[in-house]
């Protein structure tokens, strides 16, 4: 992959986080309606039917808070040459000496997308994987969870 690749990948990353925080406004908003509707009031004292549309409101409305800074954090990273990786880096790993997987290493994790035939993954520092990559460079390799894995590419 080339530096232009990893900036339409970033664009693409952002695209996508900004649909999914419009998909989990538009649910926020929706059960939030739900809980304030007349049929959601309460027959007796075991239905909860409001209360827990107003639980699932509140959660979503906290996971589009937690998007919304995520997204915000993404629009401050500036995508410069990388020395070794880090947050920012476009990784591109062999695992069991057989397959390669790619991974972008952000702020946001969890997003999957395709280009160009490739699945890209981002994964947060935080992670696991992101753990045992950050602060290495080509040619580093390591173990985790029975699966072996060697860097052969960082952007």
């Amino acid at each position: 992959m080339t530096p232009d690749d990893k900036k339409e990948i970033f664009a693409l990353i952002q695209e996508k986080l900004k649909e999914n925080l419009e998909v989990l406004v538009q649910s926020a908003f929706e059960a939030k309606e739900a809980s304030t509707n007349e049929e959601s009031k309460a027959e007796n004292k075991y239905d909860t039917r409001g209360l827990e549309a107003g639980y699932l409101a509140s959660g979503q409305s906290k996971r589009a808070g937690k998007l919304q800074e995520q997204i915000y954090q993404l629009s401050k990273l500036e995508l410069g040459k990388i020395e070794s990786i880090s947050v920012g880096s476009l990784v591109t790993v062999l695992v069991n000496d057989q397959n390669k997987a790619h991974f972008f290493i952000l702020p946001a994790g969890g997003v999957e997308l395709i280009y160009k035939e490739k699945k890209i993954q981002t994964i947060t520092l935080e992670s696991p994987l992101g753990q045992n990559l950050y602060g290495q460079n080509v040619g580093w390799d390591f173990e985790l969870k029975g699966r072996e894995y060697e860097v052969l590419e960082v952007l």
